[in-house]
């Protein structure tokens, strides 16, 4: 399952291509597919036009010459999934940095009688607000650089090796700092690969608290990706994730990503509708992907139509834009407060003839959360 087909713009900038033992190569784990890449590359600051960007929730081009890229459209009817019976019933948080671990309590995912939106959404698809969901949307000027924010930044894909190709969004997450390697960030899946099949793409670099092309924080270059195999060979959209791990950064000497920036929690197998405040460096207009922007909005509704491994995706009011694709949803969300702020969604895709100003994403399920904790403690 894809989103939609449009055609791009380029971007010029400047790039400097340093290939250190290049060697790239991809292994199957359990049902998890690998993908390690060891040739880093190094932007040089340079002039930048304004992004020009391409299908819903997928990624902005930045390099190279106007193409059309095939994100179809997602589908509007799916399978009859019986959601309440399918799903798991505790809600669980790990660790996140100076957070408490919390004890689920045994409760029915699904919650509010809703209504069924089978026409548009799949069978067994629940309806909480039946006209736009609302949503507060403002850049943290204030807070950039304060835990939770500082844990958030820009992702940038090299496809090949040999330039920076797509932008997204991304986060730094634990699943438990005691065990940690302290390395680890979460993306969208369609931020590692194209979900038909193709190899993971080759390189990443993540750059916390990005502001107008600055990286306070360092840019980080990833050692590997993770990806399930659904998404990899189906393009499974309730399995949009991908988790990177990165290489310590030569200005933090003996620092990991999560010691200089914090690193937020996540929390799984969670009740629903929830609120939360979702994150991301949208770059379509109105956007210019300069800034971090935060998205507060509750749960408007979920898409039985993209079952797949999961029985549905959820969605919630959200007029971010391409580039903001793999940014975190967060629950508890608090500035400037070591508790709370747990990672339980992120923006995968938007429907292009229905249900306007709704952000689908993943639902947060024990899979997603096991990709994170074997990556973090490899």
């Amino acid at each position: 399952m894809k989103l939609s087909a449009e055609p791009i713009g380029h971007v010029f900038i400047a790039i400097v291509l340093a290939v250190l033992n290049a060697a790239n190569h991809s292994i199957a784990a359990e049902d998890y597919i690998i993908s390690s890449a060891h040739s880093p590359l190094m932007i040089v600051p340079g002039a930048m036009s304004a992004p020009q960007v391409i299908a819903p929730m997928a990624m902005p081009r930045l390099a190279g010459a106007p193409e059309a890229v095939s994100f179809q459209d997602a589908p509007v009817s799916g399978p009859a999934t019986q959601i309440a019976s399918t799903l798991p019933k505790l809600s669980n948080r790990a660790y996140g940095t100076a957070s408490l671990a919390m004890k689920g309590k045994a409760t029915s995912i699904l919650k509010g009688a809703g209504t069924s939106i089978d026409e548009q959404l799949g069978l067994y698809s629940i309806e909480w607000y039946k006209t736009a969901p609302p949503f507060t949307l403002n850049t943290p000027m204030r807070s950039y650089r304060e835990f939770p924010n500082s844990a958030l930044g820009k992702l940038f894909i090299s496809e090949d090796g040999d330039a920076w190709n797509y932008v997204c969004s991304a986060s730094s997450v634990t699943h438990d700092p005691a065990t940690s390697n302290g390395q680890t960030i979460i993306t969208a899946g369609h931020c590692c690969s194209p979900g038909d099949g193709s190899p993971i793409y080759s390189n990443f670099e993540f750059v916390p608290s990005y502001l107008n092309g600055n990286a306070p924080a360092g840019r980080w270059q990833s050692i590997s990706a993770v990806v399930p195999s659904a998404w990899l060979t189906e393009g499974d959209l309730t399995r949009d994730v991908c988790v990177i791990r990165v290489e310590n950064n030569d200005i933090y000497q003996g620092q990991n990503l999560h010691d200089v920036i914090g690193a937020l929690g996540i929390e799984y197998n969670a009740k629903l509708p929830r609120h939360y405040c979702a994150t991301g460096w949208p770059a379509g207009a109105p956007f210019n992907g300069e800034l971090l922007w935060i998205n507060s909005a509750s749960n408007s509704e979920t898409d039985t139509a993209q079952a797949g491994e999961s029985p549905f995706t959820h969605g919630i009011g959200n007029p971010m834009t391409k580039g903001s694709s793999g940014g975190a949803w967060i629950t508890n969300y608090a500035p400037g407060i070591q508790r709370g702020n747990y990672f339980n969604g992120l923006n995968s895709y938007v429907y292009v003839s229905i249900r306007p100003g709704v952000m689908y994403g993943p639902y947060i399920d024990g899979y997603i959360y096991g990709m994170l904790k074997d990556a973090g403690e490899q």
